[in-house]
């Protein structure tokens, strides 16, 4: 399904807000297999 680059960046904006402030939250975000792509895609 094909998204907005406002809705991903949205998204994104939120998941980097959350990574500040939940430690633990930050270690799984900063994986380097997930991407922004694929999250979005799940959300949908």
């Amino acid at each position: 399904m094909k998204t907005t680059d406002h809705f991903k960046r949205t998204i994104q904006m939120y998941l980097e807000q959350r990574a500040a402030e939940d430690a633990l939250f930050a270690k799984n975000y900063r994986n380097p297999a997930k991407n922004i792509d694929d999250c979005v895609t799940y959300i949908l």
